[in-house]
């Protein structure tokens, strides 16, 4: 694997964009989202031998959790490495909350055109990860 190691955030950085951790993961995520990028990393992993893709991951911790020669106490440990893999684990919570796109636009508009604009756009995207109502 490259020297980010699989850290999207630490391959943002190591290509050259600026920004706070923040803005480093955003970018990292959106990256991922890319076709290329994507094709680019499944290229890494296929030329590595010692990089297992996550169907390989899953086979293995099923196999481990399922093979009763092994301790259990691997076979609980491999068993739940696969169950959080799988998402069994994540709490979902129902938010009850609604942004009004039309109001976030203008918000954002308003930013634009103000001196500073671009600390304000800085802010209201935190607002925004954070799951925030923007500030007017």
């Amino acid at each position: 694997m490259g020297e980010a190691a699989g850290n999207a955030t630490q391959a943002a950085r190591l290509a050259g964009y600026k920004g706070n951790e923040n803005t480093l993961r955003v970018i990292g995520g959106q990256n991922l989202l890319k076709l290329a990028v994507t094709k680019a990393i499944e290229k890494l992993q296929q030329k590595d031998p010692l990089v297992m893709n996550r169907k390989e991951r899953r086979e293995f911790w099923t196999k481990m959790s399922l093979d009763p020669d092994v301790e259990n106490a691997v076979r609980l440990r491999a068993s739940e490495l696969l169950a959080k893999a799988s998402g069994d684990f994540i709490e979902r919570h129902i938010v009850d909350s609604v942004v009004q796109v039309d109001d976030v636009r203008k918000k954002l508009r308003k930013a634009l055109e103000a001196p500073g604009a671009a600390e304000k756009i800085r802010q209201l995207e935190a607002q925004l990860l954070q799951g925030q109502e923007p500030e007017a």
